[in-house]
């Protein structure tokens, strides 16, 4: 999902520990042989082996820099049109995606680790990746009477960018530089990895452990957070968010 690797900024270990696990993995004789097959016959690039094994390292630094540059600390504020538009928008799509896919294998566990954060950067990203399922799910979101909003992907993702556009502009420039660094490398790692856990969940499709071998980074990323599901009808921490 777009944007949904910089929502795990906060579990940057588990999930840079995890991609160096499977890189290991992918470094067994038997299945890099597959990996090279499927290399030669053009499914894959390579050499994105190589870069899950270097990437991790990049994001953690990227990451650290960020943060002794005080990135993640700001204070800054979004317009109150801009909060109040962006949480009806994120509540009328948590309400719809938690309805219909939180039990779905595919789909769900995403739906789960969306579950409404602390910050208006999560709200962000919260946003975004529900745009993405509505995107891919269109004919069932589609299908809710009453909180389906045709313009609501779109809006989501402007609304997306137009906060964390007003949170950065609260930044130093030497936190903006390492924070837009930070945010590069996990999208980085999120493509390379999705490409090496597809074709290696493809390569173990008979092995019954191969969903733990090859792990979601969204449920790792947000496995660690202790994060539990709030009551349906419970609204708190909707609006009341912090910077």
């Amino acid at each position: 999902i777009a944007g949904f690797a910089r929502r795990q900024e906060g579990n940057a270990d588990a999930v840079c520990g995890a991609a160096l696990t499977v890189h290991s993995l992918t470094q067994a004789p038997p299945l890099l042989a597959r990996y090279k097959a499927a290399a030669e016959a053009g499914e894959l690039l390579l050499e994105n082996l190589d870069h899950l094994r270097a990437l991790p390292f990049i994001v953690l630094d990227a990451r650290r820099r960020a943060t002794a540059a005080g990135a993640f600390a700001t204070t800054a504020k979004i317009p109150p049109a801009l909060e109040t538009e962006s949480a009806q928008v994120e509540a009328r799509m948590e309400k719809i995606c938690e309805h219909l896919f939180w039990d779905d294998p595919e789909i769900g566990p995403l739906v789960q680790a969306l579950h409404p954060g602390k910050s208006y950067q999560d709200r962000a990203y919260d946003l975004l990746g529900y745009a993405d399922i509505y995107d891919q799910r269109r004919d069932a979101v589609s299908s809710d009477p009453v909180h389906y909003r045709a313009t609501d992907a779109a809006a989501a993702r402007r609304l997306a960018g137009q906060m964390l556009a007003a949170l950065s502009a609260g930044m130093s420039p030497q936190a903006r530089r390492w924070y837009d660094m930070s945010q590069r490398a996990w999208t980085l790692l999120d493509l390379v990895y999705n490409e090496v856990r597809e074709h290696g969940l493809r390569f173990l499709r008979s092995d019954p452990l191969r969903d733990q071998r090859f792990p979601s980074l969204y449920i790792v990323g947000r496995a660690s957070t202790g994060r539990k599901k709030a009551k349906k009808d419970d609204g708190a921490g909707k609006t009341t968010v912090t910077a």
